[in-house]
């Protein structure tokens, strides 16, 4: 079981986040907020958050100091979780990485998607689908977009088999939804 922790915070332009060894980062500034009042607000006046979509690989649920391990040293994770929000009942249906990252990607489960490494499940994501994931949701309503870190998986314009073609082409399949492209 792998822990999914996502920060949301106001920040301000001068914050910065280093020090971070990131897998996965979703930077966002777009969503609107709701005027509860009834007031006129103008444009500058609402704060729009920033997301960071944090997801580390291959490691157990417990291997971080945020849940009571002081033998593993992981104090950028453990300051996250401790400011931001952690959800602990939080589980991937596919312990294997290709599989669980398209499905956190998309919402869906690997017997909908069919990204894996054996067959059956041992396709690409297609264009398309990727269209609806939620990244590219993000970027069509206004979002800006990153990606650091391992894809782990292939985006083609057809889902095809197998999973793992000889070329990628992580920029050319991907790079449309994220402003921000370091995979």
């Amino acid at each position: 079981m792998q822990k999914l922790i996502i920060k949301i915070k106001y920040l301000h332009t001068k914050d910065y986040l280093v020090g971070l060894s990131l897998v996965l980062v979703l930077l966002c500034s777009g969503c609107k907020t709701k005027n509860t009042e009834n007031k006129a607000v103008s444009e500058s006046e609402i704060r729009k958050p920033n997301i960071i979509f944090l997801m580390t690989d291959d490691q157990r649920w417990d291997n971080m100091g945020a849940y009571g391990r002081p033998e593993f040293n992981t104090p950028n994770i453990d300051k996250l979780a401790a400011e931001g929000v952690t959800f602990d009942q939080a589980f991937y249906a596919v312990a294997i990485c290709m599989p669980s990252r398209v499905t956190m990607m998309t919402g869906r489960y690997n017997s909908n998607h069919k990204v894996g490494f054996v067959a059956p499940e041992d396709y690409t994501l297609s264009q398309a689908d990727f269209e609806k994931s939620y990244p590219a949701l993000l970027k069509k309503a206004g979002y800006r977009t990153g990606f650091i870190g391992k894809v782990g998986f292939t985006v083609t314009d057809e889902a095809t088999r197998p999973s793992t073609p000889d070329n990628h082409l992580y920029k050319q399949h991907m790079g449309s939804v994220f402003d921000l492209f370091c995979g």
